[in-house]
């Protein structure tokens, strides 16, 4: 998720000097150290009394890789301590796209909050992807740029070469360094975890990249081909193949989890 840490310091640090149109190439130099280029179709508008920038018709932002791009964009900023404009929120309206290099992130809306660091996408088309992975939702797609986490709610889906997790909700969380890969999901809510070898079912499952292991809690279904298992709780290693069920997937009638596991094997379907 590079794309959308470089977009917010892009609006902290980013503004227009003299390599940007001009339309904002004089006192809105004031807003930082870097230039920010900033170009619309039907033109861009710096209303004072309101403190915002306007851009709207295909209107495109670009800072240090990073290609910011919606029917409209709209800039909201303030004055800060030392008397200088600062940009607090940014948001994208109609097609909003965010590029950098491979990574694309996408929303019919984006409201990029400063203050806390985070990026919030709804309406439809939501979705980002990179190299290694994508992130969709149906509801809103937020990225929290400190923890380099994102949240996406309403038929979540995360993707990569491993395979797919499907939920209500999923927290994805990214390496801290490095690769945008993958290190670990939080799915809750009819989790479905799909492997090209197994499909695991249950209420909620955190799932470990790095280790190619998912721990699945409620209700727990673990299919491998035709064989079965059910449970409250699992855990199983994607690279060895070995998983290990415990707990009831129903509790028994004194209230308590009797431990039992239930399966249904089926040998010739066992490969040697």
């Amino acid at each position: 998720m590079t794309i959308l840490r470089l977009l917010v310091l892009l609006f902290v640090f980013g503004a227009t000097g003299h390599s940007a149109t001009p339309a904002l190439a004089q006192d809105v130099s004031a807003l930082g150290d870097g230039p920010l280029a900033l170009d619309a179709a039907d033109g861009v508008e710096w209303r004072r009394e309101e403190r915002i920038f306007v851009a709207e018709g295909d209107a495109v932002a670009r800072q240090g890789g990073v290609t910011i791009k919606a029917d409209r964009l709209v800039a909201a900023y303030r004055e800060s301590a030392a008397g200088k404009l600062e940009i607090f929120r940014v948001d994208a309206e109609g097609g909003a796209r965010v590029e950098s290099g491979s990574d694309v992130a996408t929303g019919a809306r984006a409201i990029f909050d400063l203050d806390r660091s985070t990026v919030v996408f709804s309406g439809s088309g939501l979705k980002y992807a990179n190299a290694d992975s994508t992130v969709t939702a149906n509801r809103t797609l937020e990225y929290y740029v400190k923890d380099r986490r994102a949240v996406a709610r309403g038929d979540a889906r995360v993707q990569d070469k491993s395979g797919r997790i499907a939920a209500n909700v999923i927290e994805a969380r990214f390496r801290q360094s490095g690769a945008q890969a993958l290190r670990t999901a939080i799915a809750t809510g009819n989790v479905t975890i799909v492997t090209p070898n197994e499909t695991v079912r249950a209420n909620r499952a955190e799932y470990d990249f790095t280790r190619s292991r998912a721990t699945a809690t409620g209700n727990v279904r673990l299919a491998r081909g035709q064989n079965v298992l059910t449970g409250g709780k699992a855990v199983i290693d994607f690279k060895t193949g070995i998983s290990r069920m415990t707990g009831s997937a129903k509790v028994s009638d004194g209230g308590r989890d009797d431990g039992r596991v239930s399966g249904l094997i089926f040998p010739q379907a066992v490969k040697p």
